[in-house]
């Protein structure tokens, strides 16, 4: 049998890129509207930012796992606090390239 529900949890997740053209729209407006500490969730964020749920979502889990964001709570209570926006924009900076945005 083969499926993501075999794979022991303590195995480290596969980290796409999370500086694409769709995940950066989720960046950019964290780093516009979220600046200020406020509390995030995931479907506040997709519905603003105009990004689906699952994309909001990846991007949320290697923000934390990076330490760049922060939580608070469990399942569907939970909350999010950018903990640290100058790593993510250094971090950005680093994975930018022009050249592959032609």
């Amino acid at each position: 049998m083969k499926g993501r529900f075999l794979v022991g949890s303590n195995e480290k997740p596969v980290e796409g890129n999370i500086y694409s053209d769709k995940s950066a729209v989720v960046l950019d407006w964290l780093l516009r509207e979220a600046i200020n500490g406020q509390e995030l969730s995931i479907r506040n964020v997709a519905k603003e930012s105009g990004v689906s749920l699952g994309s909001v979502q990846r991007v949320f889990e290697a923000l934390v796992l990076k330490g760049i964001l922060q939580t608070e709570g469990i399942r569907t209570g939970k909350k999010f606090f950018l903990k640290n926006p100058k790593h993510l924009l250094e971090s950005w900076l680093e994975h930018y390239s022009i050249v592959k945005k032609m």
